[in-house]
């Protein structure tokens, strides 16, 4: 009986051990620890046959080359100064510096820093970091958890008293920030592909946020499918249900584009119907203008953290999690001043370029059509 069982568990590994030959590389983390008792059964006789297997990657990576970088050679491969990567670890020390994996909290900055800006496999990651692939991944989402949990220390909406000197940044009255989405793309889901799969015919999230003329974020929004319209993932933010409340008896208003509904707190440009009037079209072209800023600091966000030109996880529930980290640590590097101009534009990928599909909301309110107009005269 005792064989029988164990040849039964043997035909199961063996089956386990060619989908991971088969499938991505988190199929095979997951299926791991699935699997975990089964090669912990059978590690003796594996070791009998093979004798133990020792970590073949690179050896003390860090120690021996991180420390020898020039501070430029430094910055071009964490996306930060040498001073600024020192600073981070101090601020989150107290929410990484746990003892479940023995790893220095530099250590887990590092690798988290590479894993989202380069597009690289665990496998290859855990190979430069002298780790094995399991424990990159489990690093990985552990940290990118402590940034998400810790966002409101890096992206933060500005209080009444700052909204003025925000809006003389722009050259639109009253404008606090501009908002638009933009889709990350993911790997196809297991279940629910076409809700995720897009006008495009790929699988995104999207990614809502508002941000600053120097392109710094003051409000994010993920995790939305992105079948999902823009004007449908604004109204079930947190951000779209509160922003009544936040501007609440000011004049201060969001720039969006077409696809918003226009309202007393959100403006957007005239509906071009072939009959716009000089003030009108001069209306939507400041508009256009000072919004295009968001757009820029997309830009900026993917081609600094090049991981979210394509997220290769099954783990939808944890695809959050690194957005919100990469957007964290592009309000950090914006703040810290290590945003060189060249950094800031590059060609716009097809994820921002939907300028020929969009379709105006005509989910307008009267009052908004009201301080639009009064707007428009400002604008002379």
């Amino acid at each position: 009986m005792a064989n029988r069982e164990q040849d039964i568990n043997v035909i199961v590994l063996s089956v386990v051990q060619h989908l991971i030959q088969q499938d991505g590389e988190e199929d095979e983390t997951i299926i791991q620890e699935l699997v975990r008792p089964f090669f912990a059964a059978y590690g003796n006789m594996e070791s009998s046959r093979e004798g133990p297997r020792e970590f073949s990657g690179v050896q003390k990576y860090i120690e021996r080359t991180v420390t020898g970088y020039s501070d430029p050679y430094f910055k071009k491969h964490f996306r930060m100064s040498r001073q600024s990567f020192e600073y981070l670890a101090r601020m989150m020390a107290i929410y990484l510096n746990s003892n479940d994996s023995g790893v220095p909290v530099q250590t887990k900055l590092l690798l988290t820093l590479w894993t989202l800006a380069n597009v690289e496999s665990f496998r290859g990651i855990g190979d430069r970091f002298g780790m094995y692939m399991g424990n990159v991944h489990y690093i990985f989402l552990c940290t990118t958890r402590a940034f998400r949990l810790n966002s409101i220390k890096f992206i933060k909406w500005p209080t009444r008293a700052e909204y003025r000197s925000i809006t003389l940044q722009f050259s639109f009255p009253y404008a606090i920030g501009s908002v638009d989405s933009t889709f990350i793309r993911i790997r196809q889901p297991l279940k629910q592909c076409n809700v995720y799969r897009n006008r495009k015919k790929f699988c995104a999230v999207t990614l809502q946020a508002v941000s600053k003329p120097n392109l710094e974020f003051i409000d994010v929004s993920t995790g939305y499918p992105s079948s999902m319209h823009d004007a449908s993932v604004f109204a079930h933010s947190q951000l779209g249900r509160n922003l009544s409340i936040l501007l609440e008896g000011i004049p201060f208003v969001l720039l969006g584009d077409s696809a918003y509904g226009l309202t007393t707190t959100l403006m957007k440009p005239y509906p071009d119907n072939g009959r716009l009037d000089e003030t009108e079209k001069n209306f939507s072209r400041v508009l256009s203008q000072n919004r295009s800023g968001v757009e820029r600091s997309f830009s900026l966000l993917k081609n600094k953290w090049r991981c979210l030109r394509y997220l290769d996880m099954l783990l939808l529930n944890r695809i959050p999690d690194v957005i919100l980290t990469a957007c964290c640590l592009h309000n950090y590097i914006i703040q810290r001043g290590d945003v060189q101009p060249e950094d800031q534009y590059r060609e716009e990928d097809e994820e921002n370029d939907d300028e020929e599909e969009e379709r105006d909301n005509d989910n307008s309110t009267t009052a908004g059509k009201q301080k639009r107009n009064r707007i428009k005269y400002l604008l002379m």
